[in-house]
């Protein structure tokens, strides 16, 4: 396995949720088949597997900082720069956001500064026009029921070939 196909550390949706999202990413989402529907916390290349044995146990003791959250999906959002991403938002007061910054300022080198601000979210699909992204929302807005489940543990994705991603490891919060 390459060191540089990278890693990511992200939060995979439970099965329940996972297949209404997998739902919509059928249609929208042509990665459908190569990572599940996530919340990412720290984007590739992230650390490599000989990184990761080294520092897996400053991970836990800088993720362990927040406990065990509730997530809950019932919004849509999209980025229209440098891709159009339709997208779902989590409103978990702040956690993701949270555990982001909390590694960005412990493993500077891992999960460095991105010009582009990190905002949590469950890919929905990609699109090549702004219509086409607009249609889409007003889709996925108007079949949305909230979704819910428990924040407890991430995991980390290697992508091992072609964009396909594999879990490495999971780590947890701490209980709640």
């Amino acid at each position: 396995m390459s060191e540089t196909n990278g890693s990511a550390l992200v939060y995979l949706l439970p099965q329940d949720v996972a297949r209404v999202v997998d739902a919509w990413r059928q249609r929208y989402d042509p990665h459908i088949h190569y990572i599940p529907p996530h919340v990412t916390v720290a984007y590739p290349p992230f650390v490599s597997e000989q990184e990761w044995g080294r520092l897996r146990a400053q991970m836990v003791e800088c993720v362990s900082a927040v406990r065990e959250f509730d997530l809950r999906l019932a919004a849509t959002g999209v980025f229209t720069s440098p891709q159009k991403v339709l997208w779902l938002r989590p409103d978990d007061g702040g956690n993701f956001t949270r555990l982001h910054d909390l590694l960005a300022d412990r493993f500077p080198a891992h999960v460095p500064d991105s010009e582009l601000a990190y905002v949590p979210h469950v890919t929905v699909g990609f699109f090549e026009t702004l219509d086409a992204l607009n249609q889409a929302r007003a889709i996925v807005d108007a079949e949305l029921q909230p979704q819910q489940a428990l924040v407890a543990q991430l995991t980390l994705m290697q992508n091992i070939s072609e964009g396909v991603w594999m879990v490495r490891d999971q780590i947890n919060l701490a209980a709640g």
